[in-house]
């Protein structure tokens, strides 16, 4: 008997450290996440920045009221936009931002972030509307964008692309709205950006655009002029 209950005992022991441990897993990660997400939200506020919850959430429920009691506001939350524009931010803000998978839209616009910043982005699976306007991305950070292949509005107006970026920007395959207001974007760019089935709008004032890319562009876009050559629509198909 004795041994019988010597053996009965090592085997709950050791059942209690694999359920232990089962539970210790997921309630480590999830400690970890909540932690991520807090720090996320406490950076960009603290930068100055807005932070807008989903707006197609509905009401919680009173699991949801006890998990976010818990695990905190943060981690509780489905982020749905987040805006940095004109703040003194830059690459340090961007790990924080790769703390939200759910994001859909992102205003980077007159921020001082760099090509290498973008590299965060790339975890953002969901976004959908990016603005990275007046910032130096060049091409190299284009490499990065174009990993985001929900994309569908992006602003790279005052960047400092130039006409190769464009091989990127084929990889998008569901972007609508281009800006690619930039002075070194020439006619090359156009023939580049054909393979784009899902572009409705492209906006090209400020660029290098001659009649002749404007001719080429009439080929498979209906211009709608609003001011000096700013936008494009593809023809209806």
């Amino acid at each position: 008997m004795a041994v019988k209950a010597r053996r009965w005992l090592r085997f709950s022991i050791r059942t209690l450290l694999i359920v232990t441990t089962l539970i210790a897993l997921p309630l480590g990660r999830m400690s970890y996440l909540a932690r991520r997400r807090q720090a996320a939200f406490d950076a960009i506020q603290g930068a100055g920045g807005q932070i807008n919850r989903d707006p197609t959430a509905k009401s919680l429920s009173a699991w949801n009221r006890q998990w976010r009691s818990i695990w905190g506001e943060a981690y509780a939350s489905n982020v749905w936009a987040v805006y940095l524009k004109k703040l003194s931010v830059g690459d340090e803000i961007m790990p924080h931002l790769a703390a939200l998978p759910e994001l859909r839209v992102l205003d980077l616009g007159q921020t001082q972030i760099t090509d290498e910043g973008l590299r965060h982005l790339q975890g953002l699976h969901e976004l959908r509307d990016l603005v990275v306007v007046e910032t130096v991305i060049t091409d190299a950070g284009v490499k990065h964008i174009c990993q985001l292949h929900k994309l569908r509005h992006l602003n790279l107006g005052g960047t400092k692309i130039t006409d190769a970026a464009a091989f990127d920007l084929v990889k998008l395959p569901e972007i609508r709205e281009l800006m690619l207001t930039v002075g070194s974007i020439t006619d090359t760019s156009i023939e580049r950006l054909k393979p784009l089935t899902e572009l409705t709008s492209l906006y090209l004032n400020g660029s290098q655009v001659t009649d002749a890319g404007v001719a080429q562009l009439k080929s498979f876009f209906m211009v709608a002029r609003l001011g000096s050559r700013c936008r494009r629509k593809r023809r209806a198909r």
